[in-house]
């Protein structure tokens, strides 16, 4: 007011993933990705950032050069994204794919044709970069399910559509024997911060099933690429109820 006097102060809880989804979870290619860190180079979002343990400790953010370390990395592009210049590079660069769990089966590292594109977030001291697969565009084999037109899985959220499924007898949980049910990661839908934070409920269940189903409902859900891999698993269900 006109006494210019503090009243109070209001403070919110919010996660990097809310503020940064878009980043979180880019792409779908395990070679393609994007990642943010402060001009003073230490990173604040990348895949390789070790998941924090706990939520009182504070957190610790390692120098971007010790998740990109190729040379071409910290000589064409490190100086000038802490430096906030724009900018794009092209490298054959290391990726890491990991054997199993990454914790206790280790990686194994590749080289991958690869292109960075940094921005500077105007008006604050991040950068954002990402990085593209170039060979992801060469030609690759695609294994296409033999029976597009409808699938044979539930979801997993059975206690939302499907009252009539028996209950286990081991663990008395519902559970499915003549097909199989599917989980999505937050990175299959096309916001992954709505979908960790908001419950799911009976009616976006059935829009899922509907799309997944039969392509005839909507997709407000999910990528592009997802009902291909359900249609896949699909497939296999004859040969899991074969063998």
């Amino acid at each position: 007011g006109a006494s210019q006097l503090l009243r109070g102060v209001v403070g919110v809880d919010i996660t990097i993933t809310d503020l940064f989804g878009d980043i979180s979870y880019f792409s779908d290619d395990e070679h393609q990705y994007a990642f943010m860190i402060t001009t003073e180079g230490e990173a604040i979002l990348h895949p390789l950032l070790n998941q924090p343990t706990d939520l009182t400790s504070d957190p610790l953010f390692q120098d971007i050069t010790l998740l990109e370390v190729d040379q071409e990395f910290r000589q064409q592009v490190y100086p000038k994204m802490i430096n906030g210049t724009p900018g794009h590079a092209e490298f054959n660069a290391t990726r890491y794919l990991t054997l199993g769990s990454s914790r206790y089966e280790g990686t194994q590292a590749t080289k991958v044709m690869s292109s960075y594109d940094w921005q500077p977030v105007a008006g604050s001291s991040y950068v954002v970069c990402v990085v593209l697969n170039l060979e992801s565009n060469r030609a690759t084999s695609t294994i296409k399910a033999q029976n597009p037109a409808t699938t044979t899985t539930e979801y997993h959220r059975l206690d939302l559509v499907n009252s009539g499924v028996p209950r286990c007898s081991q663990f008395g949980r519902l559970a499915t024997g003549g097909t199989s049910a599917v989980k999505f990661s937050p990175e299959a839908f096309l916001d992954p911060p709505h979908y960790l934070n908001v419950p799911e409920n009976k009616s976006a269940v059935e829009q899922y099933l509907a799309y997944l189903d039969s392509q005839t409902g909507t997709n407000k859900y999910f990528k592009p690429t997802v009902i291909n891999s359900i249609r896949l698993t699909s497939a296999l269900n004859s040969i899991w109820q074969g063998a």
